[in-house]
């Protein structure tokens, strides 16, 4: 419902569904339905709000849950369009009210970006059976969220698979690699913020040659507390620090293409990991922590940390700077990693033979 689409303020699921879209044997037939205004979004879309419930002649738009109203005008979309099989991203809520406006005939699909068991409708083992019981199948991003779907759950766990993000690969022919550390994400402190920030304190001294490049922004709770971080760091790293809010896509993947390492220490249980993955595809050498799905997608193409802390992060930030060709290697291996597992034009075949399965049933 507020997922963004346009280019430069995409969200993560909006750029998981037009780079499967994209490569999709379906692209033509392909519906996607939102709340936000579309503006460059790659793939056919209708953008509907909320319904206003009109009681008395009188219209009221907060009688009933704005989720709720959303997912009646988006009914109306599907049916309209006569679709056989939907596939809803993230939201457990959304999927039941479908179900039962759409009834069995349509093929009902759920496709899972973050940890189920925090989210609204499928924290509890009953909530997750129920909606396997109606679903065709659930996508998870990685093995870490299906294991957190299927938790306490007996039976019908073929339809639950994974499926990860893919990417398309950067061309060969790039930038020669800067002597750079990037850091792309919101600065919260599940992204592990505090520690890699207390870490570039302690080396910069140490590598003078070297520059860092922050890309992302704090919400406002946190907002005062890390521009004030940001301030010391830049009174150490003087001009070698680069920090910018949130920049479009296409930049960000600029960026990753010219750093030499890009840095990924998340303190929780990282549901995927998309900004490992794009750094993995664009050859920078990856150190991130062994937490969530990022050792799936890491594997051994990256440094992994068993605990974040500021003396591991400068120790692995040391042990690259210092090994050009370890981190050389760790870069190619991060692209053949891509190219074997992540590409999306592989990733969209397996997806599409499984929307062909669905749809012949």
């Amino acid at each position: 419902m507020r997922e963004q689409v346009t280019s430069g303020r995409a969200g993560a699921v909006a750029l998981n569904v037009a780079e499967f879209g994209r490569t999709s044997i379906f692209r033509d037939r392909l519906l996607v339905v939102g709340g936000t205004e579309r503006g460059d979004f790659a793939l056919p879309y209708h953008h509907v709000t909320a319904k206003q419930v009109a009681v008395g002649g009188v219209t009221w738009p907060f009688v009933r849950r704005a989720s709720n109203r959303y997912a009646d005008a988006a009914v109306d979309i599907i049916a309209s369009h006569g679709c056989d099989l939907v596939e809803v991203h993230n939201r457990g809520p959304l999927f039941r009210h479908l179900a039962n406006r759409l009834g069995p005939r349509i093929r009902l699909c759920l496709y899972l970006h973050n940890d189920p068991q925090t989210m609204e409708g499928l924290r509890t083992t009953p909530e997750r059976t129920r909606l396997l019981q109606r679903a065709s199948r659930v996508y998870c991003l990685s093995s870490y969220i299906r294991d957190r779907f299927i938790d306490g759950i007996k039976g019908l766990t073929d339809r639950i698979v994974v499926l990860p993000n893919g990417i398309v690969p950067l061309p060969a022919e790039r930038s020669p690699r800067q002597k750079l550390i990037l850091f792309v994400g919101r600065l919260i402190p599940e992204k592990g913020v505090e520690e890699l920030f207390d870490a570039l304190r302690r080396v910069a001294t140490e590598l003078p040659n070297w520059r860092v490049t922050i890309i992302g922004r704090a919400p406002e709770r946190h907002r005062v507390r890390y521009e004030r971080s940001l301030a010391d760091l830049k009174a150490i790293w003087g001009e070698r620090l680069s920090r910018m809010g949130s920049l479009p896509h296409p930049e960000v993947m600029r960026a990753y293409a010219c750093a030499a390492m890009t840095a990924v220490p998340s303190r929780w249980q990282e549901p995927f990991g998309r900004t490992a993955l794009e750094a993995l595809s664009a050859g920078s050498a990856v150190i991130a922590s062994r937490s969530g799905g990022l050792p799936e997608i890491v594997g051994d193409a990256g440094l992994l940390l068993d605990a974040v802390t500021p003396d591991a992060i400068y120790a692995a930030i040391l042990t690259l700077a210092r090994d050009p060709v370890r981190r050389e290697a760790l870069g190619r291996a991060g692209m053949e990693r891509v190219a074997a597992r992540f590409e999306i034009g592989l990733l969209s075949r397996r997806l599409d033979a499984w929307r062909d399965e669905l749809l012949a049933a």
